[in-house]
C-alpha cells in the first residue's frame, strides 16, 4: 500500500476530526454514564430544593429549566463546534500526507509527524473527511476531496482495514453521535419515563372512574401500589424505547433526533404549567 495526498484541511473538516476524537474519548471513559446521571441528579436536586423553599415559584423554576434545555438543544451544537475550532491553526493545515505499509506521516511548513500502524486506534469515515484516531489522542484527517471518485476512497479504506492492528476498528460513514447528544438522549429518555409513569399513576385515574372502584376493592394503599407498579413498568418501558429509538433516528437525521428528544422533555412541564395557570 502506498498513497500520497496534498491538501489544505479546512476548519470544518478539522472540527469534524476533533469531534471524532472527543467521541472516542467519551466512549473510553468508564465513568461516562455515571457522570451523566450525577449531573441529572444534581439538576433535579436543585429544582426540588428550590420548589421546597419557594413553592409558589415552582412553575417558574420548571419553566426556566425547560427553557435552558430548549436553548441548549437549539444552540448547543453551534457553541461546541465554535469551542472545538479554537485550536485550528491555518499554518499547520497545508499538508502532505504519505501512507504506506510501514507508517503514516504528515508534513507541513511548521511541523512533521510520523506514526507506525500500531498507533492507529480507530478510522472514522465521516463522509466529508476520513479521520485516523491515533495513540495519544492525536489525529490525521483526510478530506473527501483527496479522492476524485467514491470508488477510489472505498478502495483506500479497504486497504487501510487490512493494515489495522489488533484491536483497532473502522467506523463506517454514518451520523456519529457526540457525547453531548448521548447525554441529551439520556435526559429525554428519563423525561419519557416520567411522562409515562405520571400518565398512568395520575392522569388516567383523574379522568376515569376506575380508581374509585380499585380503592373499594383493594383499599387506598393497595390501589396506589397497583397504580405505581403499573406506572413504574410503563416508565421503564418508555425509557428503554426512547434510548433505543433516538440513536436510530439520529442515524438518519441528527436534527430529527434533537427535535424528538425535545418533544419527549416537554409534556410533563407543559402540563404542570397549564395546571398552575388554571389554578391562579
Amino acid at each position: 500500500m502506498r498513497a500520497h495526498f496534498e491538501h489544505r484541511l479546512s476548519r470544518a473538516d478539522y472540527i469534524t476530526g476533533v469531534e471524532s476524537l472527543v467521541t472516542e474519548l467519551g466512549r473510553s471513559d468508564p465513568n461516562r454514564k455515571r457522570s451523566n446521571f450525577e449531573q441529572i441528579a444534581m439538576a433535579l436536586g436543585v429544582l426540588v430544593i428550590a420548589d421546597i423553599l419557594f413553592p409558589e415559584a415552582g412553575p417558574a423554576f420548571l419553566l426556566a429549566a425547560v427553557g435552558v434545555l430548549t436553548l441548549s438543544a437549539i444552540f448547543g451544537k453551534r457553541w461546541v463546534r465554535l469551542a472545538r475550532g479554537a485550536s485550528y491553526d491555518p499554518a499547520a493545515m497545508e499538508v502532505r500526507v504519505e501512507i504506506d505499509g510501514e507508517k503514516l506521516s504528515e508534513r507541513s511548513a511548521v511541523r512533521e509527524r510520523r506514526w507506525s500502524w500500531e498507533a492507529v486506534r480507530t478510522v472514522h469515515d465521516r463522509g466529508s473527511v476520513v479521520v485516523f484516531s491515533l495513540a495519544g489522542w492525536d489525529m490525521l484527517a483526510l478530506p473527501a476531496s483527496s479522492w476524485p471518485e467514491a470508488e477510489q476512497k472505498a478502495r483506500f479504506l479497504s486497504e487501510v482495514e487490512t493494515r489495522l492492528p489488533v484491536g483497532a476498528r473502522m467506523v463506517p460513514a454514518a451520523h456519529h453521535p457526540s457525547p453531548e447528544a448521548e447525554m441529551n438522549w439520556t435526559v429525554a429518555a428519563l423525561f419519557a419515563a416520567v411522562d409515562a409513569a405520571f400518565g398512568v399513576t395520575l392522569l388516567i385515574p383523574m379522568y376515569t372512574v376506575r380508581f374509585g372502584a380499585m380503592a373499594e376493592d383493594f383499599g387506598m394503599i393497595g390501589a396506589m401500589a397497583i397504580l405505581w407498579s403499573i406506572g413504574g413498568l410503563a416508565g421503564y418501558c418508555a425509557f428503554r424505547v426512547a434510548k433505543s429509538v433516538l440513536p436510530k433516528v439520529h442515524a438518519k437525521s441528527s436534527a430529527a433526533a434533537a427535535a424528538l428528544a425535545l418533544l419527549l422533555m416537554l409534556p410533563l412541564p407543559v402540563w404542570m404549567l397549564a395546571a398552575y395557570l388554571r389554578a391562579i
